[in-house]
């Protein structure tokens, strides 16, 4: 099972700061496994077998995964200054999305929440 999820940054008067696309960028950096992803990520809707867009915003993220053989777009940085991601439930590599959100979140003053706005460690 996986869990919608998103980034998000507070102020002291608990207002949302969103995080700017070049404070995104900078906290990925160095991260390794980690990378921004280039293009628009396209994939196969299983239900109308019709290809679909999703347009990157310049915030994109790809994190290597062996199970995949490659790179696997995970995180879609929003102008709103939000982002998204899903967790699956614990990976067989061991290199789990929620760890790496983890380690950005920290990077960048945020925290991960669902949803219902439940704050996930």
């Amino acid at each position: 099972m996986s869990y919608g999820l998103r980034i998000e940054r507070k102020d002291e008067s608990g207002e949302i700061k969103p995080i700017t696309l070049p404070e995104w960028k900078q906290a990925i950096l160095g991260i390794e496994g980690v990378r921004l992803a280039e293009g628009d990520a396209n994939a196969l809707n299983p239900v109308t077998q019709e290809w679909v867009v999703m347009p990157n915003r310049g915030g994109d993220v790809e994190v290597w995964r062996d199970g995949y053989d490659g790179w696997l777009r995970a995180l879609w940085w929003s102008p709103n200054g939000t982002v998204s991601f899903s967790a699956p439930d614990p990976e067989p590599d061991g290199h789990s999305i929620l760890a790496v959100a983890r380690d950005i979140a920290g990077r960048l003053g945020a925290r991960i929440v669902d949803a219902d706005g439940a704050v996930h460690g």
